[in-house]
């Protein structure tokens, strides 16, 4: 499913979690995607098989913030194989899959863009943003739970523990 194709069908789509029908789009900031969110119960994976939709342009995200290098010598580089899956470069190009490069420390959980960099298809490149969107969210929510804490405890000290 595209985003356009989302866009036009979210209105009459389900959430596989809680069943709510009508889903909102978020932004997803690495990567130029489009995820679906149920308003209702918030998941960020309301429908099977669809973590977030392409909108096109993700080439250039790609190379967003490092331009002094080529996929195909970090392939080189790093024996010619996908870091994640193992799939060799000639069997992605044999299955016309796109190859591309990724930080071993995210730039968007502050690696720099100058981090060394591992091969990825195009198919685990996906499947590693959806990951690290989701950890990056997780990461929010329980620095979120944290904050509400220190409030209670600082406005009920006899409820503070030890750390």
């Amino acid at each position: 499913m595209t985003a356009a194709e989302f866009e036009a069908q979210r209105a009459t789509l389900a959430c596989r979690a809680c069943g709510h029908v009508g889903l909102d789009p978020y932004p997803q900031p690495n990567g130029n995607g489009l995820g679906a969110q149920c308003p209702a119960c918030e998941s960020k994976t309301p429908l099977i098989g669809v973590m977030w939709f392409p909108q096109g342009g993700s080439r250039q995200a790609l190379w967003h913030t490092r331009k002094d290098y080529s996929p195909r010598e970090v392939w080189r580089a790093a024996g010619d194989h996908c870091t994640f899956c193992g799939k060799s470069w000639a069997l992605c190009e044999q299955l016309n899959i796109g190859r591309t490069a990724q930080h071993i420390h995210p730039v968007l959980f502050g690696g720099q863009d100058t981090s060394p960099l591992v091969p990825f298809c195009a198919r685990c490149q996906e499947m590693s943003r959806a990951a690290l969107m989701e950890t990056r969210d997780v990461m929010e929510y329980v620095t979120e739970l944290e904050q509400i804490i220190r409030r209670i405890e600082a406005a009920n000290p006899e409820l503070k523990t030890p750390r």
